[in-house]
């Protein structure tokens, strides 16, 4: 490799970023397809309610409850809890019309505004469901998303299950405008993970688990599915993913916003991370592979990039480093250029890659600045207009 220490420092720098990256997800897709371990899929025979947890949601909550209630829906529902967290725009009175007309939705108003983690634990006590659903009040369920999500508890390996969320324009049609090259790639993983094992983690639009999994989780938990999944998994069984129980949602149009979005959900995960150490050790937690190698390593993934460009410049006496600090130029044009034509027909659009890339990394640096000083916020912050 040449240059010393500082050669090592930097191979292995590189070594881990390829890991994160590349290697992970090379990794379970080629396990996947070697030995799989499929969900095995039947239909439901159990009981289940559905858990919506809103704020300020008036014209988006009832038709979603309108939706949901006309979709093919299996057999031993026992009910739709609504609760609105602090809601001062009519969100709750748009779920006590819908209630009038269909005894099955059930609503439960709190005055004050406390953020979603304490909303979904005072929902879990309502109901003894054998498995609960949860859903957003914003995004549309397909017809069959519901039966299709809940015929993969008739393995009992799985306790929890991930529905995929889609894409789609203002017609209702599915589009990968807005979509991106990092939740393509996303997908990608989550899809092998749960071919073999489990998924550290669930779509938050839409999920189940067993009730007897469900455990309470801290007020001011950011990431609910992840962390309710992580949960259930803790002494055992899996995580499923099935692409059949399809969400559908608007892309974000406001990089901001899709910004702290992104932001929020590092945090999320950093908060995670420091709170359940043991999840990162092996045998600590059953997923732990996957909730280092998906999630957590990528918290370290700007300062490897540092480590990097440190150890290209102590390099500039030999080839090879002279040559990384060169590619890293380049790369980091390309994501810049990326960035300033998000939005924008362009005649590369390989320009995603690399703008997706430096645009997380940017969210990282600033999640874990939000995580170091405690600016853990559970109020709603909503990712889509």
């Amino acid at each position: 490799m040449g240059g010393g220490w500082m050669g090592w420092m930097t191979g292995l720098a590189l070594a881990a970023l390829a890991w994160i990256y590349a290697g992970y997800p090379a990794y379970v897709a080629l396990r996947a397809r070697l030995a799989p371990r499929p969900a095995r899929r039947g239909e439901f025979s159990g009981t289940w309610s559905v858990l919506i947890a809103a704020r300020d949601e008036v014209g988006r909550l009832g038709p979603k409850l309108d939706d949901l209630l006309a979709g093919d829906l299996p057999d031993g529902m026992q009910a739709v809890w609504v609760g609105s967290d602090g809601s001062t725009d009519g969100t709750a009175a748009e779920a006590e019309s819908v209630a009038a007309r269909d005894p099955r939705v059930n609503v439960l108003k709190v005055p004050q505004r406390r953020g979603k983690a304490a909303m979904l634990n005072d929902l879990l006590t309502r109901t003894d469901a054998d498995v609960l659903v949860l859903t957003d009040a914003r995004q549309r369920l397909a017809p069959q998303a519901i039966r299709h999500l809940l015929e993969n508890f008739h393995d009992p390996r799985l306790r929890v299950v991930s529905g995929e969320l889609v894409f789609v324009d203002e017609t209702g049609t599915p589009t990968s405008a807005g979509l991106g090259f990092y939740w393509r790639y996303e997908k990608f993983i989550r899809r092998h993970e749960a071919g073999f094992g489990s998924v550290p983690g669930a779509t938050g639009a839409l999920y189940a688990i067993r009730r007897a999994h469900a455990r309470p989780l801290a007020a001011d938990t950011l990431l609910d599915d992840v962390a309710l999944p992580m949960m259930a998994l803790a002494d055992g069984g899996r995580c499923g993913f099935d692409e059949r129980a399809v969400v559908y949602d608007h892309p974000a149009t406001d990089p901001a916003r899709e910004q702290a979005r992104k932001r929020r959900t590092i945090a999320g995960v950093a908060q995670l991370a420091r709170r359940h150490p043991r999840w990162l050790r092996p045998g600590g937690h059953p997923a732990w592979f996957a909730w280092l190698s998906h999630k957590v390593l990528r918290l370290t993934s700007p300062f490897l990039l540092a480590l990097v460009f440190v150890g290209s410049l102590g390099l500039l006496s030999t080839g090879w480093g002279r040559g990384l600090l060169a590619a890293q130029g380049l790369a980091y044009l390309a994501a810049a250029v990326g960035l300033a034509t998000a939005g924008r027909r362009r005649p590369c659009p390989w320009l995603d890659v690399p703008a997706a890339f430096l645009a997380l990394q940017v969210a990282t640096v600033l999640a874990l600045l939000d995580a170091a000083r405690g600016r853990y916020n559970p109020a709603w912050q909503k990712s889509a207009p």
